[in-house]
């Protein structure tokens, strides 16, 4: 396998996504801290070339850029120092229909953690109540757009379901209604589990079933109709789980390889 260069360069990149074979996006940091700051870059040829997309005010980024095609798009802005942290209170979302180019506001003054987008119109972001709080205080909020522009809060206290562990990742839409979430901690031994809506985000159950270990250590991942959790369990093993209907059933996959 051969690799080249894109020809830019920085410290970090993050956010790397790709919704066809030609169009894709990703966020570097620059190498220096004078000032500090973050570029949008992207590629229309399937990564042969890349241009500088947009470029962030002094201490000012783009993270967690979600694409639904080469034109629409959210992302969180926040401040470069707390860039990477869940549910930073200075967070919002931001949208754009010309590639990333340009970014409007679209929510504002909640301490937004994740955003996920099923297409042009349908969306959802993860936050914890804006303001000081401790973990116990700092309940679970769904908010969600369904006509791409304006959001609303969707859910509330999902934290507190059984099957909710200290993080709840960004959600996974297989269609507007039916979706889920995986929740856990970093330490092993820690709660989590994978919980399901039908109603687009309105109200949350655990599935039916969970995985052997529930304790998710990522975002779920949505391939057509299958779902895919890594989790951890007491003795600090990774395990991948799949389910082929939504939580009703699930499958470990072995994560040895074969030689």
């Amino acid at each position: 396998m051969a690799y080249e260069t894109t020809g830019i360069t920085g410290e970090t990149f993050r956010a790397l996504q790709f919704t066809d074979a030609r169009h894709g996006w990703a966020i570097q940091f620059r190498d220096s801290c004078s000032p500090c700051r973050a570029e949008l870059i992207a590629t229309d040829d399937g990564g042969a070339t890349w241009n500088v997309r947009w470029r962030s005010p002094d201490d000012d980024v783009l993270d967690r850029v979600r694409f639904v095609d080469a034109q629409h798009g959210w992302a969180i802005r926040t401040s470069w120092w707390t860039a990477g942290e869940s549910g930073s209170p200075g967070s919002r979302i931001v949208a754009t229909n010309d590639g990333g180019r340009t970014w409007s506001t679209q929510l504002e003054n909640v301490a937004v953690a994740d955003v996920t987008a099923l297409d042009p119109t349908h969306a959802w972001a993860v936050a914890n109540r804006a303001g000081p709080c401790t973990l116990a205080s700092c309940s679970v909020r769904l908010y969600r757009t369904t006509d791409g522009k304006t959001w609303a809060l969707a859910a509330d206290g999902i934290g507190a379901l059984p099957c909710a562990g200290r993080t709840v990742w960004r959600p996974a839409f297989l269609d507007a209604d039916r979706g889920v979430l995986a929740s856990g901690g970093r330490d092993a031994g820690d709660p989590g589990g994978v919980l399901i809506t039908r109603n687009g985000g309105s109200s949350w159950d655990c599935t039916p079933a969970q995985p052997g270990a529930a304790n998710a250590q990522f975002a779920p991942l949505m391939m057509g109709g299958t779902l895919l959790v890594v989790t951890k369990d007491a003795a600090a093993s990774d395990h991948l789980f799949l389910s082929p209907d939504l939580g009703n059933t699930w499958t470990e996959l072995p994560l040895s390889l074969p030689f």
